[in-house]
């Protein structure tokens, strides 16, 4: 056997061995706080009681489905809406349950095998807004807040997320460990075609 095949079979075992042991850990690289605790601990929030955090609790459930019991009303539940008046909250609410995905995708080993995605595929987050202008200096505006208040998440600059609590913002996209990526467009731009849409939001108002 040469020296070379002789380094490829040890760089194979090595990544044979590296699969085996995460697969051993299980699905979790970190337990995951709830949504309602990940406001408070994390992003030193108090949602008010009520709408605000009875919609926490329900959203919270419905990103948790796996672990509640078959048949119950919320495991087949994919979207949902905060139908609020003017002022009650909903882009703050909203911008912090974004904020949460990537936090939980990246507790997790490998979220792209979780989702059924290919492996090492991007996973992709998309804010929809009425125009350019809503995107960019509205929604955005409080994600990167929620994001820079975490106590969780680590701001880099000038290279990509290398430790899975880290990310790095771009002028419409916010790139975090995991290839995953939050975008912000609007209805006037094209479509979304060829992104990997895991969680979307669209703004109504």
């Amino acid at each position: 056997m040469s020296e070379l095949n002789l380094l490829d079979d040890l760089w194979n075992d090595v990544i044979n061995m590296a699969e085996s042991v995460q697969e051993e850990k299980g699905l979790w690289r970190e337990q995951p706080l709830g949504l309602v605790d990940f406001f408070v601990e994390l992003l030193d929030e108090r949602p008010f009681p009520g709408l605000q955090t009875e919609m926490l609790e329900t959203v919270d459930q419905i990103l948790s489905k796996d672990d509640l019991p078959e048949g119950h009303k919320l495991k087949a539940v994919t979207e949902f809406a905060a139908m609020w008046g003017k002022g009650s909250g909903k882009d703050f609410i909203i911008s912090g349950i974004v904020a949460y995905v990537p936090y939980r995708l990246n507790c997790m080993y490998n979220p792209q095998k979780y989702f059924g995605f290919g492996q090492g595929e991007p996973i992709d987050i998309i804010n929809l807004a009425k125009n350019a202008k809503q995107a960019e200096n509205v929604f955005f505006t409080k994600l990167k807040a929620r994001l820079k208040s975490c106590k969780w998440f680590k701001k880099v600059d000038n290279r990509p997320p290398m430790a899975y609590n880290e990310y790095q913002e771009k002028k419409d996209t916010i790139v975090f460990y995991n290839n995953i990526r939050a975008f912000s467009g609007h209805s006037e731009a094209g479509s979304f075609e060829g992104f990997n849409p895991l969680v979307g939001r669209i703004c109504r108002h």
